[in-house]
């Protein structure tokens, strides 16, 4: 039998609870060592000016006081022990103890043409050993758990030495004919090869299965009865050659995809935990910026009615399109329209910069922006539902208003006739 090791999460996850401990260790022996000099330094001071005492030295004797008076007293720990391995870190040495018996089990049993990949991961979990062979696929779950074991349909519970009874779950309160058969699912529809074979195997010598009624598992019993040939003939899948390559080749980048998908999220996860935390700003300053923005904000709003209702746009009206200067103008070639027509403006405002125009109808209550000209004498096509009122605006460089109106009358078609 061939062996792929895709993964080995439990592997890891023990090794990272001993990196704890031994980073906890080594944290706990350096503020020791720290603690232990300025303990030293002390007890040494104290020492000198003692000595300087009996000899009568004055001098040196009130300079090392002062300096041993100066320093703060230490009352040194007893030095940190490493911890002991915890009882989770138990847990998994048996289940990587219990793995490698069943690896060793399936060595022996099956030929060549099977290949066992260990540690298959996608979104519904991690498979521990997937066995693809000619005969079919078969998804394993592996389990260390000891005591009595009662599978009903997809419950679990076990009974301990001690009488205690507790429900085989992962975190997610899924147990393990659960978990076998979501990831067996998923990967049914990745490769799209018949169907897979389901077992839960319990790999601790202290387990007994005691009830197995409406398994929804193909297996669920202990290594010694595992027979995983078998259970893929049932299936009843053959593979030849070149699709057991296939199909380990696609469960192979099935897991890459989404290893590289979860080596991202930690990224992201872990940049966001190590960046540094903003300070939460005082109730001064938020008042002080929520007054900053209604100004700038009561600032905009002015801006833009002064925009749009410049000086010289009310009442007294300069007749006929000519604007307060000589040289600004707007006209229509039609002043009176009936409902649906057309006209066209034009406007000539040498010198000016910045002109807009507006419009502004009769039952308008005030000037609307209808658009920003980028030259100084040009046409716009207008089409007024109403009688309507056109403003040009401008200013010239020293700051002269170049403004005009002309005023469209809109007639219904009776009136027209």
């Amino acid at each position: 039998m061939k062996l792929i090791i895709l993964s080995d999460h439990t592997l890891d996850r023990l090794i990272a609870l001993e990196n704890d401990r031994t980073l906890e260790f080594n944290n706990a022996s350096e503020r020791y060592a720290s603690l232990k000099q300025l303990h030293d330094r002390r007890q040494t001071l104290e020492t000198t000016w003692r000595d300087s005492w009996h000899n009568r030295w004055i001098a040196k004797t009130v300079y090392y006081w002062w300096k041993w008076k100066r320093t703060q007293p230490v009352v040194l720990p007893d030095e940190p022990r490493k911890a002991e391995p915890t009882q989770q870190e138990s847990i998994l040495h048996g289940g990587i103890s219990g793995e490698s018996r069943l690896k060793a089990r399936l060595l022996n049993a099956l030929s060549d043409e099977w290949t066992a990949l260990m540690g298959y991961r996608q979104q519904m979990g991690e498979v521990d050993i997937i066995l693809v062979g000619p005969s079919g696929i078969v998804s394993v779950e592996v389990k260390n758990y000891r005591g009595a074991i009662h599978c009903i349909g997809d419950s679990f519970t076990r009974i301990r030495e001690n009488g205690e009874i507790t429900v085989m779950s992962d975190r997610n309160g899924r147990s393990p004919s659960m978990q076998v058969n979501e990831a067996a699912d998923h990967l049914e529809a990745a490769i799209g090869i018949g169907s897979i074979a389901r077992a839960v195997v319990l790999v601790n010598k202290h387990a007994e299965i005691r009830t197995a009624d409406a398994i929804t598992v193909d297996y669920v019993g202990k290594i010694e009865n595992f027979d995983p040939v078998t259970l893929s003939e049932q299936r009843s899948i053959r593979l030849a050659a070149n699709q057991v390559e296939w199909v380990i080749a696609r469960i192979a980048a099935e897991h890459a995809a989404y290893d590289a998908w979860w080596q991202r999220q930690q990224r992201t996860h872990n940049h966001y935990i190590a960046r540094p935390q903003r300070k939460r700003m005082s109730g001064c300053a938020i008042a002080l910026i929520t007054y900053a923005g209604v100004c700038c904000l009561a600032w905009l709003l002015l801006s833009r009615y002064v925009e749009l209702h410049p000086k010289g746009t009310g009442g007294s009206q300069t007749p006929h399109g000519i604007g307060q200067g000589s040289t600004t103008s707007l006209r229509a070639d039609k002043t009176v329209l009936s409902v649906g027509q057309s006209a066209e403006l034009s406007w000539a405002a040498p010198g000016c910069r910045q002109l807009t125009m507006s419009e502004k109808g009769l039952n308008q209550p005030w000037n609307s922006l209808l658009e920003r000209l980028r030259h100084e004498n040009g046409t716009l096509k207008v089409k007024p539902r109403e009688t309507t009122t056109y403003s040009l605006h401008g200013s010239t460089t020293d700051g002269k208003a170049c403004d005009a109106v002309v005023t469209i009358t809109v007639t219904t078609r009776n009136a027209a006739h």
